[in-house]
């Protein structure tokens, strides 16, 4: 489908499911429990 955009028609071919999920892991954050752990440990040193 062309759409018209800054005077000009251009044809969208991105593939939206794909993209979506993309944005969605890079939005996941892995986090080590082991540093909860450690916590006050590692406070109690500083």
């Amino acid at each position: 489908m062309k759409k018209e955009r800054w005077g000009k028609k251009y044809e969208d071919k991105r593939n939206w499911r794909e993209y979506n999920e993309k944005l969605v892991a890079r939005g996941e954050a892995c986090i080590s429990l082991d540093l909860i752990e450690t916590w006050d440990k590692d406070l109690e040193k500083l």
